[in-house]
């Protein structure tokens, strides 16, 4: 295998570059009820961990467990409890397993009282940070 280093990205048929830090490390497309990835990079797994709850296990490890995460989770066609339709769940994140190699996608009903976990129709994970 050969290694290529660069410093900037620009893709075939672009006008823009991007620095090659700012290139997600890791993502994926997980339908949460069948806990399957549609799609998916550096994601060597998921784990269901209980409803509201997914461990993906990353294909390289990260650098250190400090990377950024961003999750966002969606049901098609919902209401949220402000009367819009929902492109996001109502409350998701990431915490517990958040390590070099796992982190763990959470999602939130908030139209229950207390919150439950729940399960989303997506979920879309992305991770930036230094590869190890």
């Amino acid at each position: 295998m050969s290694t290529i280093k660069v410093t900037n990205l620009q893709a075939t048929g672009e006008t823009a570059t991007r620095a090659v830090s700012g290139v997600a490390a890791a993502w994926h497309t997980l339908n949460m009820q069948t806990a399957s990835l549609l799609d998916s990079s550096n994601i060597s797994s998921i784990t269901d961990s209980g409803t509201g709850l997914f461990d993906a296990t990353l294909s390289s490890a990260m650098a250190n467990a400090n990377y950024c995460a961003t999750v966002s989770t969606s049901v098609k066609g919902s209401i949220n409890s402000y009367g819009h339709t929902a492109t996001t769940g109502d409350l998701d994140g990431s915490y517990g397993a958040h390590s070099t190699t796992v982190i763990r996608s959470t999602n939130y009903a908030t139209n229950t009282s207390p919150m439950q976990l729940s399960d989303a129709q997506l979920a879309q994970l992305a991770i930036h940070g230094d590869l190890a």
